[in-house]
């Protein structure tokens, strides 16, 4: 009855049901993330502008990084082009991450077929798939928004496979799109065409898969990146950095320098992150050693390297390996059922794979799962609001979590990393991945901050929240009522607006407008006092400007600030009339000292405002 059960014929059905279940939710899962602009990875900015300006024909145009203005001049990844159609129908970068959960579950439907044809077991099979899914490296790069190297597991496993079966008619069209998606999925290919020769006895079929594998790989390091890159350096560069800056040379100091590759090669994170992959598997692999050593070009680059995510498990970086991970368990299985029996060491993979995804792994089910990274916050309403003031054809500058929601234009920036004028520059302090918060200190972080905040040729608006969007030659707008009032002969209020309507039980947000009148000395605070002449602190606010993001110490001669401050009114605040007081002050010993008016007063009276009672 058990055999009958793990052979049924509806079993070869699983892998593509458990495809289908993992593209779906995990296109839900990206799909909530992008909503609550938590992608903040400026990667999925840069090739969605890449795709979007393919289709409007200019291929692979991107600008987000300081690199040449196409992406092939930083990786050679024509796969990308392909995916340009697909923007008809869906018209945000959306549309990449539902490519990569496709493309991700698809992986798993060869190794199932296979698996169910090498073990003549339905269940097995679809464990051996589960196992794939199960991966942290499969599950970190199902997290990351987008990266074209997650394409490429589905058409390597399709490609082995059918090299497996020996249709070679099938396997070519799969290889060619495998070597699309990067240029060092040639060394794989090399590898594959190895096995094909040594292992598979196919010489003639082997010997064309090496050479189209490493005719790949010089093509795109010889020919495109020297083209499109205009002499940056190229990625390859900052990972082997200290065996070269160019293929040629990397390469020829590998082999005159042995001891010194070993060094780099034979460390414990190193070590740890190979034997983990295997792990991952029960290290099972290591008994289809024969398979699993087409791995070994991946893991060699990864290793070789010293850029620490590289050799990390929280990473994608080795999903090139995972497919043939996978073939090797199913060819360990096949040796370790004379010994033991299929189900019990199925089951044992199931719980290996299952123990490191929980431990290591990304998405739901794992120890450090979440549902704040996918919840649609106030916040992120608050941001898209901003987002949607920008005008489609202005150029944009944006901090990471922005940038794949404004990434449709022609002129996209990183800011501050790549620091050039745009017409409009965004900011969220809040999202800001590297920004180490409040209170603010530009020093902490990047001069270019400084600079635009201090540049006239900019007038920022912050939005609340901690975001801000600072428009080129666009002046703040009026206040709605002036006045001129010196505080400590440094700074001048010169205009205020306030809503058109106040109510007890809401907030209210006035805007104050400074002018420098010199470099301020310190960072000072702002106060609102609402109440009455007699009670004047009925409601009350207190915070440097912009919420902190602006201290007044940042302020350049001259410069002009429009403050928005929201104060919440008391729901028994009566019906009548009300003003406010402003001014600022510095803590000295935890002392509030005022910047004082000309004639001695510590702040200044607006209004009068006229309150209405709250809702019943």
């Amino acid at each position: 009855m058990a055999a009958k059960f793990s052979n049924h014929r509806w079993w070869v059905y699983v892998p593509l049901l458990l495809a289908l279940v993992y593209a779906a939710g995990q296109t839900a899962l990206g799909s909530f993330k992008y909503e609550a602009l938590l992608s903040r990875q400026p990667d999925l900015a840069a090739m969605d502008q890449a795709v979007w300006a393919t289709l409007k024909g200019v291929p692979l145009h991107t600008t987000v990084y300081d690199f040449p203005e196409n992406y092939l001049g930083f990786q050679v990844a024509p796969i990308l082009i392909l995916l340009a159609p697909l923007d008809l129908l869906f018209h945000d970068a959306r549309v990449l991450i539902g490519v990569q959960s496709v493309a991700l579950g698809a992986a798993i439907v060869p190794v199932g077929w296979w698996a169910r044809k090498r073990l003549g077991n339905g269940l097995a099979a679809a464990i051996i798939a589960t196992a794939c899914l199960l991966s942290p490296v499969f599950s970190w790069g199902a997290e990351y928004p987008f990266y074209q190297l997650t394409l490429a597991p589905v058409f390597l496993g399709l490609a082995f496979f059918f090299q497996l079966e020996r249709k070679w008619r099938w396997f070519w069209p799969c290889l060619l799109l495998a070597l699309a998606v990067k240029d060092e999925i040639g060394f794989v290919a090399a590898a594959m065409g190895v096995y094909a020769v040594l292992v598979q006895g196919q010489r003639k079929q082997g010997a064309g898969i090496i050479v189209a594998g490493l005719a790949w790989v010089a093509f795109s390091l010889g020919f495109v990146l020297p083209w499109f890159d205009r002499g940056a350096k190229p990625y390859f560069g900052w990972s082997f950095s200290y065996l070269g800056t160019t293929p040629g040379s990397i390469a020829l100091n590998a082999l005159l320098h042995p001891a010194l590759v070993a060094s780099h090669i034979f460390t414990g994170p190193k070590l740890f992150f190979a034997l983990f992959l295997l792990a991952t598997f029960g290290l099972l692999p290591l008994l289809g050693w024969r398979t699993a050593l087409i791995a070994l070009p991946t893991l060699g680059y990864l290793i070789l390297g010293d850029k620490p995510e590289r050799y990390d498990i929280h990473y994608f970086y080795a999903l090139p390996m995972v497919p043939f991970l996978a073939f090797a368990t199913i060819e360990g299985l096949a040796r370790l059922r004379r010994w033991v029996p299929l189900r019990a060491s199925a089951l044992f993979l199931l719980v290996a794979a299952g123990g490191a995804y929980y431990v290591n792994g990304g998405g739901p089910g794992t120890q450090d799962f979440g549902l704040s990274g996918y919840t649609y916050t106030p916040h992120a309403a608050r941001t898209q609001a901003m987002l949607n003031e920008i005008p489609a054809g202005a150029s944009v500058s944006a901090t990471p979590n922005l940038l794949p929601h404004v990434a449709r234009r022609w002129v996209l920036h990183l800011f501050p990393e790549v620091f050039v004028p745009t017409d409009v520059i965004a900011i969220d302090f809040k999202g800001w991945d590297g920004w180490h918060g409040y209170p603010a200190n530009f020093n902490d972080y990047d001069q270019a901050l400084r600079r635009v905040l201090q540049d006239p040729a900019y007038a920022g608006l912050y939005q609340g929240d901690g975001l801000a969007l600072l428009r080129r030659d666009r002046p703040l707008p009026p206040p709605q009522h002036t006045t001129s009032a010196v505080l400590g002969g440094q700074i001048a209020l010169v205009g205020w607006s306030a809503p058109a309507e106040l109510r007890a039980g809401h907030s209210a947000t006035f805007h104050l407008y400074w002018h420098a009148l010199t470099r301020p000395q310190r960072p000072y605070t702002v106060f609102l006092h609402f109440g009455t002449p007699s009670n004047d602190k009925l409601a009350q606010r207190d915070s440097w400007p912009w919420d902190g993001w602006f201290p007044t110490s940042e302020w350049a001669p001259g410069e002009q600030v429009d403050d928005p401050h929201t104060v919440a009114l008391p729901a028994s605040l009566p019906a009548g009339t009300y003003r406010l007081a402003v001014g600022m002050y510095s803590l000295d010993h935890d002392a509030a000292v005022p910047l004082k008016t000309a004639n001695g007063q510590s702040g200044v009276v607006l209004g009068p405002f006229t309150v209405q009672a709250a809702a019943s």
